[in-house]
């Protein structure tokens, strides 16, 4: 989904399917996004209200604004299948593919941001 439309010469159709794909995948990475701001968020939390008090952990809580940040599950279909395996009790994988040849080293570089991104979420059962 990531290719580009004048490097693989698609038209038509082709490039309108392209054109969805690269939404869903926005779109998914917007989810990915929010789902690791929320886990820092709880991880942060979790690593200062150790030695706290019911009384000063609720405040501390109430100091961390939006941590229960909108995730847009229903912006695309991709992600509305894929709420339960990302933000669920579950267990997920995903797979980055990597192009061997010298010109796609900066989508690789993006590619890899992107898993990295992801292998940052972490939910609670």
């Amino acid at each position: 989904g990531s290719e580009r439309i004048r490097d693989t010469g698609a038209t038509g159709m082709v490039v309108k399917q392209s054109i969805a794909i690269n939404r869903s995948l926005f779109v998914l990475r917007k989810v990915i996004k929010a789902l690791s701001v929320v886990n820092r968020k709880q991880a942060y939390f979790a690593k200062i209200s150790a030695g706290m008090s019911r009384k000063q952990r609720q405040e501390a809580l109430q100091g961390l604004n939006g941590l229960k940040r909108l995730v847009p599950y229903r912006d695309s279909a991709l992600t509305r299948l894929l709420k339960n395996a990302l933000g669920g009790n579950s267990i997920t994988v995903m797979i980055a593919c990597l192009g061997p040849r010298d010109v796609m080293v900066e989508e690789n570089c993006n590619t890899l941001r992107y898993a990295s991104l992801a292998k940052s979420i972490s939910n609670r059962a």
